[in-house]
C-alpha cells in the first residue's frame, strides 16, 4: 500500500488489491461538508419563520429538528408558511440523503483501510476518512476533548507558560510523526 500527499489529500493506492484508486475518502469528507452546511443553511429559514412554527421547532435537537422539516407539507394559508415548509422540507430531506451517502461511503471505506492497515484505524482519533492537514488537525482536536493524557498535557504545558496555539502546534508534530510511522511502516511490509 503506497500512501501519497496531493495537495491536500491523502490518496489510498490499493493496486495490489484491485487495480486502481479509490477516492471513497474524498467524496466522504465532501459529503459530510455539505451535510453540515444544509444543516447551518436551515438556520435562516428557522429565523425568519412566523411565531407558530419558531414555537414547534425550538426545544427540538436537531435528529428530530430534521426529521420533523422533512415531513412538512405546505398548506396554503398564510403565503409566508408554505414558503418556509418548502424550504425547510428541501434541506431537511437534502441533510437525509447526505447522512444515508456518508454511511454508505463509511461501509466502503472501512474494510478498505482495515485490509490495507489496519493499524492506522487502532490509533486513537483516526477514523478511515483521513487526509492531508485534516487528519492532524482532527486528531489532535479529538484527543484534546477525549484522551486524558493529552489533556494532561495540555494542563501542564499552559502552567508552564505556553499558548494553546503553541501546545496544539506541538501536539500536531507529535501526531504527524506518529501516524507517518505507521503508514511507512506498512509500506515496508508490503515491499518485503
Amino acid at each position: 500500500m503506497l500512501y501519497r500527499l496531493r495537495g491536500a489529500r491523502l490518496m489510498r493506492d490499493i493496486a495490489f488489491t484491485t487495480g486502481s484508486r479509490v477516492f471513497v475518502p474524498v467524496d466522504h469528507l465532501h459529503a459530510v461538508d455539505q451535510r453540515a452546511e444544509t444543516q447551518r443553511q436551515m438556520k435562516a429559514p428557522i429565523v425568519t419563520a412566523p411565531d407558530e412554527l419558531r414555537a414547534q421547532w425550538r426545544n427540538l435537537n436537531i435528529t428530530k429538528l430534521i426529521a420533523t422539516c422533512a415531513d412538512l407539507q405546505p398548506d396554503q394559508g398564510d403565503a409566508a408558511i408554505p414558503a418556509v415548509a418548502v424550504a425547510l422540507r428541501s434541506l431537511a430531506r437534502r441533510h437525509q440523503h447526505l447522512s444515508t451517502e456518508i454511511a454508505n461511503l463509511d461501509e466502503l471505506l472501512d474494510p478498505l483501510v482495515a485490509a490495507i492497515n489496519p493499524a492506522l484505524l487502532a490509533v486513537n482519533g483516526v477514523g478511515p476518512d483521513v487526509t492531508g492537514q485534516l487528519l492532524v488537525n482532527r486528531v489532535v482536536l479529538v484527543r484534546l476533548r477525549w484522551d486524558p493524557r493529552t489533556r494532561d498535557h495540555m494542563q501542564r504545558r499552559t502552567r508552564e507558560g505556553m499558548s494553546k496555539k503553541e501546545i496544539i502546534r506541538c501536539l500536531k508534530r507529535c501526531v504527524a510523526r506518529e501516524l507517518y510511522q505507521l503508514i511507512t511502516a506498512n509500506d515496508l511490509q508490503l515491499a518485503a
